[in-house]
């Protein structure tokens, strides 16, 4: 796959797709089923246009389209990958970053938003994961200074559940009694509760492998900002049980085991 980029907003990216033979392409939201049919039909034809002015598509004299054909091959890397990756970074309690990668056979897309213009996208082809990870490295550098304790806890999916039910209805002791019965100790578990309460800081990676076109297995990587403590989640989906880890690291730790996690999948 040639080393290319597009800027492309998030219709053209739906239509671009739907060109491609594909119903849906993950880690996009396909809003266009909220319209009405002659809504849709409307909008494809200001897309048409706009995708003709920059010479993504051909439309042919008796109105067949034909798409430029490496963006179909990227645009068909995101609808049909055998492992998708989605990257999310917040920070002072505001996203500030979303992109996705998407390994499909040998090669690799990434679908990165556009940090100032919303629902705007660059779609482009990477050469190798390690190029991939020297670029997103950044998003996992966090300054501050943490706590060495070594602290871990899992929730199964049930019980992560439950806490969240009782973080979102405000009952905050239940919840710090919740935590504690996993197993932390009560400064651990103030700090947790206030990590994933608050959601100040965190960036998270989140994967899903494809097989037959279907998700098959989910996990998921994030570094979460508390006040006392840096913590890792890892979420684990093999064999059919989810399991959310959480455990204290610090700053080198946690971009060293994010790029372990990011390299495992890419491998």
């Amino acid at each position: 796959m040639k080393q290319t980029e597009y800027n492309l907003s998030l219709r053209e990216i739906v239509f671009l797709a739907s060109l491609s033979g594909a119903d849906k392409i993950y880690g996009v939201q396909d809003d266009t089923y909220l319209m009405s049919e002659v809504e849709l039909k409307d909008e494809w034809s200001k897309i048409k246009r706009q995708l003709q002015t920059k010479k993504f598509i051909e439309v042919e004299l008796d109105d067949s389209i034909t798409i430029n054909e490496d963006i179909e091959e990227l645009i068909r890397g995101c609808c049909y990958p055998d492992v998708f990756i989605r990257f999310i970074e917040k920070r002072g309690g505001q996203r500030v970053c979303g992109r996705n990668l998407y390994v499909a056979g040998n090669g690799l897309v990434e679908l990165i938003e556009d940090r100032l213009m919303k629902n705007n996208y660059v779609l482009r082809s990477a050469s190798q994961i390690e190029t991939v990870i020297d670029d997103i490295r950044g998003m996992f550098n966090i300054e501050g200074n943490f706590d060495e304790d070594s602290i871990e806890g899992t929730f199964t999916l049930e019980e992560y559940k439950k806490l969240l039910e009782l973080i979102e209805e405000e009952h905050t002791k239940p919840a710090l009694e919740y935590i504690m019965n996993i197993g932390f100790h009560l400064e651990a578990a103030e700090d947790l509760l206030y990590s994933i309460s608050e959601k100040i800081m965190y960036v998270s990676i989140m994967s899903i492998r494809i097989v037959d076109e279907n998700p098959n297995n989910t996990t998921g990587f994030s570094i979460i900002h508390g006040k006392r403590y840096l913590w890792i989640l890892e979420i684990d989906e093999t064999g059919g049980v989810a399991r959310m880890t959480f455990k204290t690291c610090n700053s080198h730790t946690a971009v060293n085991e994010a790029e372990r996690y990011i390299l495992k999948l890419g491998g």
